[in-house]
């Protein structure tokens, strides 16, 4: 991208090296501005031009142009989806919930949640029904937690309590550019018949509301993949995906029966934590040679994490500098130690090599 105080400042030069007559660039001279003017139109030129650029590749592109990349590969931006659950009404039977009856969370706490019932039901003997909810706005603000749902903005005569006993889930924001381009990448190992682990990730990551997915392999024997799903809450950040999204993943992974391969989807008790590494190799060494044994202590370095240990950033580069041909090495990802719960584990999510030597070279998995 060139600006136009440069594209000026080369216009300038050039006319005096073919006419030294003019000596007045003051602001506000003639020259000045024609040449000004002309330059402000060049890096009109160049900006377009550099969009353009940028919207080929889908490391680069971005929200017009990334939807377009993905295209190409049969891919298309997930919407904004609504979370959806039950809500228990408690009250007289043979009382009649209507379709698309309004509940809420507490109104004296915020945010508040509403939820609309998606079918009439009626309160049977027992004196109560679970009626099934939907989040009245797409995205994972409507993800609610277990019996927070407790509100009738309009009271229905015969019900006399409402609650939620399970977590109303599997709300998700549009997909942002971020994922989309992981999932564009993902898609050339699908095409190419690569790794089976990324091309099962990628299938995962196809599921509306899922966030991430780590595929083991050889998990009970050959031809077995245990595939662990997160998705994200309203703030942003992973966590184990719901029952109903892990069904959903499981649906798609039987429409596509692989013979000879089980897979095991499962609600993940672990945090996953990417790796990323600028190495520099030692003398005599070359980063391709290098990088292999790197990849194995690192993973070596993950599966001794027992339950409950946090990441340590510090024994991390330890491990990473005890590898052969590493002269020395920084760690981009994480940038701080990763803490988890005494019930959880830190997992290996994607690790990306970079050599010093060559910035373009760089291994990922």
């Amino acid at each position: 991208m060139k600006y136009a105080n440069d594209i000026y400042e080369v216009m300038r030069n050039k006319f005096l090296e073919l006419n030294q007559a003019i000596t007045n660039f003051n602001i506000g001279s003639r020259i000045r501005s024609l040449l000004e003017s002309a330059a402000l139109a060049i890096e009109e030129g160049w900006f377009r031009l550099d969009t353009m650029y940028q919207g080929l590749f889908a490391a680069t592109a971005h929200e017009t142009d990334l939807d377009l990349r993905a295209l190409e590969l049969g891919t298309t931006r997930r919407a904004a989806k609504k979370s959806v659950g039950y809500v228990r009404f408690y009250g007289t039977p043979s009382t009649v919930i209507s379709e698309d009856t309004i509940c809420s969370t507490d109104v004296d706490i915020e945010p508040i949640v509403e939820c609309l019932t998606t079918e009439a039901k009626t309160i049977p003997a027992a004196g109560y029904v679970d009626v099934p909810v939907q989040a009245k706005e797409a995205g994972e603000s409507g993800n609610v937690e277990a019996e927070k749902v407790i509100y009738l903005p309009q009271s229905i005569g015969g019900v006399t309590q409402i609650k939620n006993l399970y977590a109303i889930a599997g709300g998700a924001e549009q997909e942002d550019d971020e994922l989309l381009r992981k999932r564009i990448v993902l898609r050339w190992y699908e095409l190419a018949h690569g790794d089976c682990e990324e091309k099962f990730r990628s299938w995962a990551l196809q599921v509306e509301g899922v966030a991430e997915a780590h595929v083991v392999s050889c998990w009970q024997g050959p031809g077995t993949f245990k595939i662990y799903v997160w998705s994200k809450d309203e703030t942003g950040k992973l966590i184990p995906a719901s029952e109903t999204l892990i069904l959903d993943v499981e649906d798609l992974f039987e429409q596509r029966n692989i013979p000879c391969i089980s897979f095991s989807i499962t609600k993940p008790t672990g945090v996953l934590s990417d790796v990323f590494v600028h190495l520099t190799a030692a003398s005599g060494y070359v980063f391709t040679t290098v990088h292999g044994n790197l990849r194995n202590a690192i993973i070596s370095f993950f599966n001794d994490l027992d339950v409950g240990d946090d990441l340590i950033k510090s024994q991390l580069l330890a491990a990473i500098m005890a590898v052969a041909g590493v002269e020395d090495a920084k760690i981009g990802n994480p940038k701080n130690n990763v803490a988890c719960s005494g019930s959880e584990t830190i997992m290996l999510g994607r690790c990306n090599v970079v050599s010093d030597e060559w910035e373009t070279q760089h291994v990922i998995w």
